[in-house]
């Protein structure tokens, strides 16, 4: 195979590095509290369940599935659009882009009595 070609194991590695490119400016995001497991490459299939962990190799994803826990607040929509711009800046070839919201973390005050 030429050297300039990619084989399988580097489009493999390739794919490896966006999806951690891909968790780390999720992590980042103001209002994500944590990813649950990892960005994966696929679409969501039509139940909502997202695909299993783990990125695939090859030309490129047909979409990447972000789950998130994040924090009570902002709405639903910002939350989504808030994952879906640092997905869209660490692959920005990316034609779709799935957001599932597991679950919001609300601070609840030390002086509410609620443990």
């Amino acid at each position: 195979m030429p050297a300039d070609v990619a084989g399988p194991a580097d489009m493999y590695r390739a794919g490896i590095a966006e999806m951690n490119e891909v968790a780390a400016r999720v992590r980042a995001c103001p209002d994500v509290v944590r990813l649950v497991g990892r960005p994966t490459a696929g679409v969501t299939p039509l139940d909502g369940m997202a695909p299993r962990d783990g990125a695939t190799a090859g030309a490129g994803p047909e979409g990447i599935t972000v789950r998130v826990v994040c924090r009570f607040g902002p709405t639903v929509a910002e939350l989504a659009a808030q994952v879906r711009a640092a997905v869209a800046f660490a692959a920005p070839s990316c034609p779709r882009i799935d957001v599932i919201i597991d679950d919001l973390e609300v601070d609840v005050p030390a002086w509410v009595g609620v443990t």
